[in-house]
């Protein structure tokens, strides 16, 4: 089977899972209280690295949403 020339994220979900996560805001009880943004926004950012471009009407990618933690 041929290997696709896509660079590899690593792992999987490496940078989705950190892009979830420095997204996601929880409450005082440690309860997410933004999850499905979180996931839309982890969404975007794996569409633009496949693509080169966002998905329409979504807003550029800040940087605090790629830093790793």
């Amino acid at each position: 089977m041929p290997r696709s020339s896509a660079p590899s994220w690593g792992g999987g979900q490496g940078p989705i899972r950190e892009d979830f996560a420095n997204v996601l805001e929880l409450d005082e009880r440690g309860e997410p209280v933004n999850e499905k943004y979180a996931e839309c926004r982890a969404a975007a950012r794996l569409h633009r690295y496949r693509t080169g471009k966002l998905p329409p009407g979504e807003p550029d990618i800040e940087p605090r949403e790629c830093r790793l933690h």
